[in-house]
């Protein structure tokens, strides 16, 4: 018993020193990003996770799948913010150097992003993320400071996008889960009611905590070919129900509110079931094959979207991320890309051939 309670507090210890009672000091921690000097060679932009003009994963497309990599001759630019690849540590900020990050920023480049190198120019920076266990473990005070924080890099690579990059080209904006946390207040911030509003062929803020009423005068995509929109969705199992704590409960808890479902196979705000014979295809992780009519997709009544049980094990949450089942039982948050990928993609280049017209 004696041993039993010195664990319990020592656990306790653990938790409340590096988690949850963790304060944050903004005068210490990792460098600031410099987004306008390229580094050394063999490493030209090391604040840039993907370049039209460098080899990286944006530029990677599904094995024996025909696609191409079009940015050399895209017509728009992506500016894009991966998710959170620092899950777990002993700061609430990650280094955003590449030695800095963990592997997994590259990986959701290749699994996620890469599905608009058919159709844009893609400039991802890396940024001081905030660590994945901030969401349930850092107070309201200090999950607004980092939360804060972290924006700071996003819009810094953004001004020097649009300053150094973008030429008045048409843009469209991608994210996932934290990446798009902050592209949402970055519309609401610098793109709603300006000028810039005008170049927006489309935001993809997907695995966030975008809500119904996030914005006032950009509206929810509600056609395929809708421009200067937004679009959004959390995918979720059939017969999934919140009160359980996943990665989506958590972000609910933050962003209360009914949140945004756009169904990813036909394009509607809120739409309705569609079959998943009218999937055109899923990939894998690794990007290794595209599986056609894998699952459909329908927008739920408490805004989250419901698959179809995946039938290959390799989208099963618990097959993606084994450590984690127990943290997202049911939450498809990895696969919210990788479920439509191929609707994604070529969405993405029929919202740009609308812009165009």
């Amino acid at each position: 018993m004696q041993n039993l309670y010195r664990r319990s507090v020592l656990y306790i210890v653990i938790v409340c020193t590096f988690w949850g009672c963790m304060p944050f000091d903004p005068g210490r921690q990792p460098p600031e990003p410099s987004y306008e000097v390229p580094g050394l060679p063999g490493d030209p932009w090391p604040y840039w996770l993907c370049r039209p003009d460098t080899d990286d994963p944006c530029d990677q497309v599904p094995l024996n799948s025909g696609l191409t990599d079009n940015q050399a001759t895209a017509e728009a630019d992506c500016f894009a913010v991966h998710a959170t690849s620092y899950l777990i540590g002993t700061t609430w900020i990650a280094d955003a150097t590449e030695e800095g990050e963990p592997w997994s920023s590259s990986m959701f480049a290749k699994a996620q992003l890469s599905a608009f190198n058919g159709t844009c120019r893609i400039y991802a920076p890396r940024y001081r993320q905030f660590m994945a266990m901030a969401v349930p473990f850092a107070n309201d005070a200090t999950f607004a400071e980092i939360l804060d924080f972290a924006y700071q890099d996003v819009y810094d690579a953004f001004i020097h996008y649009l300053q150094n990059d973008n030429d008045g080209r048409p843009f469209f904006l991608v994210g996932h889960s934290q990446g798009s946390w902050h592209l949402e207040r970055l519309v609401r911030e610098e793109i709603e009611g300006t000028a810039l509003a005008d170049g927006l062929v489309a935001a993809y803020l997907i695995g966030a905590v975008l809500r119904t009423d996030s914005f006032t005068q950009i509206p929810s995509c509600d056609h395929p070919q809708e421009t200067g929109c937004v679009v959004g969705w959390n995918t979720v199992a059939q017969g999934f129900t919140t009160g359980i704590w996943t990665a989506i409960e958590l972000f609910l808890e933050r962003v209360p509110g009914v949140p945004h479902c756009t169904n990813p196979l036909s394009w509607t705000a809120g739409g309705g079931h569609v079959e998943k014979e009218l999937n055109p295809g899923s990939v894998t992780i690794d990007l290794e094959e595209i599986t056609p009519n894998l699952v459909g997709a329908n927008c739920r009544g408490d805004g989250l979207l419901e698959a179809d049980p995946p039938q290959d094990p390799q989208f099963d949450i618990e097959a993606l991320t084994p450590l984690f089942d127990w943290l997202l039982d049911g939450d498809y948050h990895f696969s919210d890309y990788g479920l439509y990928y191929m609707s994604i993609r070529s969405n993405a280049q029929e919202r740009l051939d609308s812009y165009l017209q």
